[in-house]
């Protein structure tokens, strides 16, 4: 559930998948407006991947220039993978902290 987190970057549209049926009109003759990212759009991982780094630097962290996926912070790192991620630290109380600013910064 890591891409729908954060709205699309331009305008994108899709079709009405097979066997949904509207109240009115032809299926063909409508389109659905996307407004969060998805899987399967060709920048849907660079996106995601941009709004991410955006909300980590906005908590504080800094994005390593040796390796982009490590985010130091004080003590506490966050490791990106893909859309995979794990935060550590040798303080229980700063993750809390930190999950808690991540909640209040939207």
């Amino acid at each position: 559930m890591a891409y729908p987190q954060d709205p699309v970057d331009r305008d994108v549209y899709m079709e009405i998948p097979a066997g949904y049926i509207l109240s009115s009109g032809v299926a063909k003759d409508f389109v659905l407006k996307i407004h969060k990212n998805i899987y399967g759009q060709k920048q849907a991982g660079r996106v995601w991947n941009n709004y991410l780094v955006a909300k980590l630097k906005k908590i504080g962290f800094v994005q390593s220039r040796i390796n982009p996926c490590i985010f130091p912070r004080e003590q506490t790192l966050y490791a990106l993978y893909t859309d995979n991620s794990f935060l550590a630290s040798p303080s229980e109380k700063e993750i809390d902290k930190i999950m808690k600013t991540r909640e209040q910064s939207g």
